[in-house]
C-alpha cells in the first residue's frame, strides 16, 4: 500500500545509478530546457574498490528487503518508462545534455581536483572526495559547485529575506 502511495503521489522517481537519464525525464516531464538541468558529478568520491562482501550485502538486502521492495519497484517503472520514450530518443536528449555540460563547464573554467585542496564553500566534508575548481568567479558558475549546506544557507537567506519584504 505504501508503494502505491508513494506512486500516486510522484510522477517521476528518480534513479541515482540512472541520474542522466532521469534529469531528461524530469526535464520533460516538467517543460524544462538544458540549462536547468546542467550539473556536475559532485560528492564525489576517488575511486576506490571498497566492495562490500557478498555476505554482507545479504544481510544487509534482508535488514532493508523494505527499501528493496520500494526501490526495485521504482527502477522497474523506471524502466518501462525509458521504453516508452525510446531508445533513440534518449540517446540524441543525453548528447544534447552533454554538449550543455561541457558548454558549463567550459565557460566556469571549471576542473576537477582533490577536495582536501579546496576551501571554504567549494570543499565537501568527508574524506576522499572530489571537488571543483571554478576559474571565474560567475555567480552562477559558484552556485554549481559549492557544498550543500552552503548552498541551503544561502538558499534559506534569500527565502527570508523575500518573505521580510512581503511584509
Amino acid at each position: 500500500q505504501k508503494i502505491k502511495d508513494v506512486d500516486d503521489k510522484f510522477e517521476l522517481v528518480m534513479i541515482l545509478e540512472r541520474f542522466e537519464e532521469s534529469l531528461i525525464m524530469m526535464k520533460n516531464v516538467l517543460c524544462w530546457d538544458y540549462s536547468e538541468i546542467t550539473s556536475l558529478k559532485l560528492n564525489a568520491r576517488k575511486s576506490e574498490n571498497n566492495r562490500l562482501k557478498e555476505n554482507t550485502r545479504l544481510l544487509l538486502k534482508e535488514l532493508l528487503k523494505s527499501d528493496y521492495k520500494l526501490y526495485n519497484h521504482f527502477l522497474e517503472l523506471f524502466h518501462h518508462k525509458l521504453e516508452v520514450f525510446g531508445k533513440e530518443k534518449m540517446e540524441e536528449e543525453l548528447t544534447k545534455l552533454s554538449i550543455a555540460n561541457n558548454e558549463i563547464s567550459s565557460q566556469c573554467s571549471i576542473s576537477l581536483t582533490e577536495n582536501k585542496k579546496l576551501r571554504g564553500d567549494l570543499q565537501w566534508w568527508g574524506p576522499g572526495l572530489m571537488g571543483y575548481i571554478v576559474d571565474i568567479e560567475k555567480e552562477e558558475c559558484k552556485l554549481m559547485v559549492i557544498e550543500e549546506i552552503s548552498y541551503v544557507e544561502r538558499v534559506r537567506k534569500i527565502q527570508i529575506k523575500r518573505n521580510n519584504n512581503k511584509m
